[in-house]
């Protein structure tokens, strides 16, 4: 699939999805973003911390309520990492 519509449209469709989703976290009073907002210095994976919020608890809370999957983001003191691919939608 990824040879078949070139890994430049992947890599144009992962900046713009990351992007959206770096902008929006980092928007949201009480959070703190990991992820440079600069897409040359960030790939596909948008690392934040939820101050005063358990990150398991957030893991579970995306997940059931809003299927996300999410991963720690191996920073200190715990949060959240998410990485949007080619097929999620921008909404």
């Amino acid at each position: 699939m990824f040879n078949r519509i070139g890994m430049s449209t992947v890599q144009a469709r992962l900046q713009a999805l990351a992007g959206r989703l770096k902008r929006g976290v980092s928007e949201i009073s009480g959070v703190t973003l990991y992820t440079p907002l600069d897409p040359e210095f960030s790939g596909g994976v948008v690392a934040f911390h939820l101050n005063g919020v358990d990150p398991d608890a957030a893991h579970q809370w995306l997940y059931e309520a809003r299927g996300f999957a999410s991963a720690s983001s191996g920073v200190v003191g715990g949060g959240l990492r998410l990485s949007p691919h080619i097929y999620n939608s921008l909404e």
